[in-house]
C-alpha cells in the first residue's frame, strides 16, 4: 500500500470535502430543477389562452427554458437519475435521443461497465401486444446467462401523482437494471425484420 505524503494527503482530504460538497450541490440543482418543472407543468394547465407568456415574464422563466424544465419533470427522471447522467444539459440530450419502440420494433439497452463487451448485460424493451401503451421489459446478463422478465408490462406513459410528481415504469424500470448507472446505458431501436430474433431469444432463455 502506497502511502501518501502529509501535503498528498492534505490534498485528498480537501478534494474529498470539495467533491462531496459539488455532488451535493449537483443533487440540489436536479432537485430544484425538477420542482420548477413541475410548478410550470402546473401553471400551464391552469392558464388560459394568453396567460402563459406574461405568467413566464412575471415568473421571471424564459420560454424555452421553461419548455426544458417541463420535459425533464414529464420524464419521470428521479433527481439523482438527472444527476448521475451529468446534469439538466445532459438528461436533456439523453431524453431528445431516446425514443420506445413502435409496431415490432425493440429497443435494445446495453452497458458498458464491463471490460468484455461480448458479456454485457443486455436488456430489451418491446411493445405488449395485449395492453396499448405499455412495454414488456426483459434482460439476459452476459456473464451468468440469468434471464429476468418482467411479469407485468410496464405503462411508457409516464403518470403525473397527486403530488405533481411524475412517475414513470420505464425509467423506473431502466434504473433498476443498470443499478442507477443510466449514464454509462447505450440505446439502440432494433427494427422489425430482426426484433423478433431478440424477443425469441429472450423468451427461449426464460423458458
Amino acid at each position: 500500500m502506497t502511502i501518501l505524503t502529509n501535503s498528498l494527503a492534505d490534498l485528498a482530504e480537501r478534494i474529498k470535502e470539495s467533491h462531496a460538497a459539488f455532488s451535493a450541490a449537483q443533487s440540489m440543482t436536479a432537485k430544484k430543477a425538477l420542482e420548477t418543472g413541475r410548478l410550470l407543468c402546473r401553471a400551464k394547465d391552469k392558464c388560459r389562452h394568453g396567460e402563459w407568456l406574461p405568467l413566464l415574464d412575471r415568473a421571471g422563466v424564459g420560454e424555452r427554458w421553461s419548455q426544458h424544465l417541463m420535459r425533464l419533470a414529464r420524464s419521470g427522471l428521479k433527481a439523482e437519475t438527472v444527476s448521475a447522467i451529468g446534469g439538466i444539459k445532459a438528461s436533456l440530450q439523453l431524453l431528445a435521443d431516446f425514443c420506445l419502440p413502435v409496431g415490432d420494433e425493440v429497443l435494445v439497452i446495453s452497458t458498458d461497465n464491463f471490460d468484455d463487451a461480448s458479456k454485457e448485460p443486455i436488456a430489451i424493451l418491446w411493445p405488449s401486444a395485449e395492453y396499448p401503451g405499455f412495454y414488456n421489459f426483459g434482460s439476459i446478463d452476459g456473464r451468468t446467462q440469468e434471464v429476468f422478465l418482467l411479469q407485468k408490462p410496464v405503462r411508457g406513459k409516464p403518470l403525473q401523482m397527486t403530488s405533481g410528481e411524475f412517475v414513470s415504469g420505464v425509467w423506473l424500470t431502466i434504473e433498476q437494471f443498470s443499478k442507477g448507472k443510466v449514464a454509462g446505458l447505450e440505446f439502440q431501436i432494433v427494427p422489425a425484420d430482426i426484433a423478433a430474433d431478440y424477443r425469441n431469444l429472450m423468451l427461449e432463455a426464460a423458458a
